[in-house]
């Protein structure tokens, strides 16, 4: 499985019960570092630093990818506001591009949630 944007790995550890391995990226490393030791037992995690749209990960290598508010996130850094109360910028296409991620790293028939 892969949590992306897992930050301080709450569903990271959720995950990792019913997971042979779990994946978990974030661009923070501070998150990470609070993560890891969250979940040092679990020696099946690894903790990675990187961007929801480009994961370390080759093609079809897992089975769920799990975005949190990652995706949310990625909208509200590039998504603008305009003083008549309409929004644009490039939020769809980053979201897009992250979508397009979990799909390249999910294999065929996995779960992106």
């Amino acid at each position: 499985a892969a949590d992306i944007g897992a930050g301080t790995g709450k569903l990271t550890r959720l995950l990792a019960p019913t997971c042979g391995r779990v994946h978990a990226f974030d661009r923070s490393a501070g998150a990470l570092a609070v993560a890891r030791a969250a979940s040092a037992a679990a020696a099946h995690i690894s903790f990675d630093e990187a961007d929801a749209r480009c994961l370390p990960l080759p093609d079809g290598s897992v089975d769920v990818a799990l975005a949190g508010w990652a995706l949310s996130y990625l909208k509200s850094e590039h998504e603008v506001w305009h003083a008549d109360g309409s929004y644009g910028g490039a939020w769809r296409e980053e979201v897009d591009a992250a979508l397009r991620e979990m799909d390249r790293v999910l294999v065929e028939g996995g779960v992106a949630i």
